[in-house]
């Protein structure tokens, strides 16, 4: 278990979406009939966590 937690904070990465970027996705999701968005910015960090 001790190697696995080793490997997975070498293999940990964060992405961040640039402004214009999400502007985009954000757009196009609210577009989206069957999709809620609610709050942006809560919207925001989970769209970059999945990324």
């Amino acid at each position: 278990m001790r190697q696995w937690k080793e490997n997975l904070a070498w293999t940990t990465t964060v992405m961040s979406l640039d402004d214009r970027t999400w502007q985009r996705i954000v757009t196009f999701l609210r577009q989206q009939p069957d999709v809620y968005v609610g709050k942006e910015a809560a919207c925001r960090q989970f769209i970059e966590a999945v990324l």
